[in-house]
């Protein structure tokens, strides 16, 4: 998945729900920040998902809401603007809109509290009498409140999905933190986290050895440290270099999983045109 994002944001190791990092977007006053991600294309440049229907799940802890009015927390954009919104508002309840962010669809009634991680699942259909779920649960999956209708999502498909304050509304302070989204295109994912599995010894093959180091420690960063460890292929076709990676049970994955994705970073050393 690619990603876009803008204004005040990190990825941080202080505050997270699951895993070693999470995403904290804390603009000030009347200030965005927010990330997004969407698709890689064949070629690797971005594309979208292009969904008439979308379903997603993330969770979300604020340490900074609203004081007046309301400012988003999480966008599902189309092509030529926002498609749906939530917002926080200075009460702590979550609020719906529609057609471009502008168009109130609906508010809770249960109050988010601040420094408590909540799972929010939203499911947003493109039509001009789309169907819509947002539902809002605590930490272990017991459903708080669950909001369903319909409303004008417009033609266009969905085509990503942003986290943070996306525009200034009202002119607030906030401070986000979210950790575990995942997007599917049938259903509401359940209320489970994001784990990865990183390389944990050498494997059957290790024709990569051209950089740093040929082991595996060169590659087993969080985040990657870029050019200060790497391995690195002689240039020569077909050149393989296999790693072992940490047992399912050692990073606590359980139960149902109901996506994998496998990750690499890499980058070509010689400045050209060709393509990774």
């Amino acid at each position: 998945e690619s990603n876009l994002n803008g204004g005040t944001f990190s990825i941080q190791s202080t505050t997270k729900r699951s895993g070693g990092f999470a995403l904290q977007t804390n603009p000030t006053t009347t200030a965005v920040g927010w990330w997004s991600y969407a698709l890689n294309g064949p070629t690797g440049a971005p594309t979208t998902f292009s969904l008439a229907d979308i379903y997603v799940r993330f969770a979300f802890r604020y340490a900074t809401k609203a004081s007046s009015g309301s400012e988003e927390i999480f966008g599902i954009r189309r092509s030529g603007g926002e498609q749906a919104t939530l917002r926080l508002n200075s009460s702590g309840f979550i609020e719906l809109y529609q057609d471009g962010a502008t168009t109130l669809v609906t508010t809770g009634t249960s109050a988010l509290s601040a420094g408590t991680w909540y799972v929010i699942k939203i499911r947003i259909q493109t039509s001009a009498t789309g169907a819509y779920t947002v539902g809002l649960y605590d930490n272990i999956c017991t459903l708080i409140e669950n909001l369903t209708g319909t409303a004008n999502f417009g033609t266009a498909n969905s085509e990503g999905v942003r986290f943070g304050k996306i525009t200034n509304r009202n002119g607030n302070t906030v401070d986000y933190f979210y950790d575990d989204a995942l997007t599917d295109d049938a259903s509401l994912p359940d209320c489970g986290v994001n784990l990865v599995m990183m390389p944990s010894g050498a494997g059957s093959s290790t024709q990569w050895t051209a950089g740093t180091s040929s082991l595996f420690s060169a590659v087993d960063e969080i985040p990657v440290d870029d050019d200060t460890s790497y391995i690195q292929s002689t240039g020569s076709a077909g050149d393989v270099s296999l790693f072992a990676l940490q047992d399912s049970g050692t990073v606590g994955i359980s139960g149902v999983v109901n996506g994998v994705k496998s990750w690499a970073y890499t980058r070509e050393n010689l400045s050209v045109t060709s393509a990774t």
